[in-house]
């Protein structure tokens, strides 16, 4: 083989982004259902999930489609598309638990952030107008997006992580014999 091939990222990128997707849901559902939050020791599962799907993710996509050679900056987009396209699908669960299934998480969330806030100080005044904000911007919706972005964000932080040890470059200098 005389160059590393570029074989279409999104036919397969859109295969790992939905079974990555639907591994963040199942441990979202699991945390919903044992009452974990996310914010514990336990939510940085989360993670591993994700990174364990990016490296099989990537590479599956060096192995079976470019015959065993990925460049970095490749390996890094292919992690990028895997990760958005399992952020959109576990964020599209994410607005329907708040927004269908359990509206009640938004209470408690803002709860959450209300006591966080009484704990570090807050008067009164500033309390009752950093609550108030909290209130127009903790949404589903919101979180949705937050989530979208944020997963996107990580999957590009570990695929460039993963890439480094994943890349294989074909030798450009090799000629095919016949």
């Amino acid at each position: 083989m005389s160059s590393t091939l570029n074989a279409p990222m999104m036919p397969s990128a859109s295969k790992h982004g939905v079974f990555l997707g639907l591994a963040l849901i199942l441990v979202q559902t699991i945390f919903y259902l044992a009452d974990i939050r996310f914010d514990s020791g336990l939510g940085y599962l989360s993670y591993l999930v994700l990174i364990g799907g990016l490296f099989l993710s990537i590479k599956a996509y060096r192995d079976q489609f470019n015959d065993g050679f990925v460049s970095y900056g490749r390996a890094v987009g292919y992690g990028v598309l895997v990760a958005l396209l399992a952020g959109v699908i576990s964020s599209v669960f994410t607005f329907v638990l708040y927004e269908f299934i359990d509206p009640n998480l938004i209470d408690k969330l803002l709860l959450e952030s209300e006591n966080k806030m009484i704990d570090s100080g807050l008067d009164g005044d500033q309390l009752d107008m950093a609550m108030e904000m909290n209130k127009k911007v903790i949404t589903p919706g919101f979180l949705t997006i937050m989530g979208i972005l944020g997963q996107t964000f990580m999957g590009l932080v570990f695929s460039l992580v993963l890439a480094v040890f994943l890349k294989k470059e074909g030798n450009t200098f090799e000629q095919d014999t016949l």
